[in-house]
């Protein structure tokens, strides 16, 4: 697991953990197989291991997208077999600050006169099991917050926006094979905050109401949990009228049970 001071290893089931690295700008870690894993997170950092964690090196790939380290961040790591993965990040370039620059709840007329500016997406890819990473950047207005590819190459890319953006979020198709990216999701009154795609290759999508235009709000809304496939035909998921948040993550256990967490302490499951 990836914590704020560094990796930790547990052999007995998370009973007991050990650091095996010291570093403090990691938020993921993820595994391939059992000795190939990659590890990112801020000032352009992107770690990888070939045995089991207990050395760690900079992957090369990462050194080859020219951005400022300190204002770039790679928070998605999606592994989705031992031979084909993704690491996502972007840079955001330095804005400047004006006195109205105040948390967008504080000061909302200002929030939303603020535009939305591009960002540059970056995305490092392998398909033959890591021995080559494709490093990749395309600016765009949002940032991809996750990747979720299922077995057949099929998955799914979440954009998410500020607030002064006509929408919150988008989603979008990937199919690896064809190379096409179209957009099958988007809705001004939810923010979609997780995307998964299931062992049957359907895909659900989870966020929350917003209030209003003014998405980043310290008012959770209610939660929304929607199944669908590639047509883009959405079913939306009973869920219990108490479920609130700001924040969802859809955590798929290997039994094939699917959990919501929210950031207000709540867990879902679905039935």
């Amino acid at each position: 697991m990836a914590a704020d001071n560094g990796i930790y290893k547990s052999t007995d089931a998370g009973q007991s953990w050990r650091r095996v690295l010291r570093n403090n700008k990691l938020l993921q870690v993820r595994f391939a197989t059992h000795e190939r894993g990659y590890a990112s997170g801020s000032e352009g950092t992107v770690l990888e291991t070939q045995d089991a964690g207990k050395t760690w090196k900079p992957l090369a790939a990462a050194a080859e997208l020219k951005t400022p380290k300190e204002r770039t961040l790679y928070d998605w790591i999606e592994l989705p077999n031992s031979t084909v993965g993704f690491i996502s990040g972007n840079y955001q370039p330095e804005q400047r600050r004006r006195r109205s620059d105040l948390p967008a709840w504080i000061d909302p007329p200002a929030a939303m006169r603020r535009r939305q500016t591009p960002s540059l997406s970056l995305v490092l890819q392998t398909i033959d099991g890591g021995k080559l990473w494709k490093p990749m950047s395309s600016s765009i207005f949002g940032r991809i917050s996750r990747l979720s590819v299922g077995t057949r190459g099929v998955g799914l890319s979440l954009v998410e926006f500020d607030d002064a953006f006509d929408f919150p979020s988008e989603v979008y198709l990937l199919n690896l094979a064809g190379g096409k990216t179209e957009r099958i999701y988007r809705n001004a009154e939810r923010h979609i905050t997780d995307v998964v795609v299931l062992p049957d290759n359907t895909f659900l999508l989870a966020g929350y109401e917003t209030p209003g235009r003014l998405r980043t709000a310290p008012i959770p809304g209610k939660v929304h949990i929607l199944h669908g496939d590639s047509t883009g035909k959405w079913t939306p998921a009973a869920v219990d009228y108490r479920a609130t948040a700001r924040n969802l993550r859809l955590v798929l256990s290997p039994s094939g049970a699917v959990f919501a967490l929210t950031d207000t302490g709540i867990i879902l499951r679905r039935s």
